[in-house]
């Protein structure tokens, strides 16, 4: 069982709210968080998270804990 992050889906259903694609490059950039570190959140290549980016994060999407992390019981 691990932890991963549903970024891809809230990119996805904030930019059908905006009405306008956003990209990965421009949430790091709104949420002063390296690019790199975001990419792998995104892709589930990380097996710790930093209190500091899971916060920046929930602050940009809106959104809880919740929201932001699942349990992934498939891995």
């Amino acid at each position: 069982m691990t932890l991963k992050f549903k970024i891809k889906e809230l990119i996805k259903s904030k930019s059908k709210i905006e009405g306008r694609k956003i990209t990965q490059k421009e949430v790091a950039e709104a949420a002063d968080i390296d690019p790199a570190v975001l990419s792998r959140y995104a892709n589930g290549f990380t097996n710790s998270f930093q209190g500091e980016v899971v916060e920046k994060l929930m602050d940009y999407f809106k959104v809880g804990f919740e929201e932001l992390i699942y349990r992934d019981k498939d891995s």
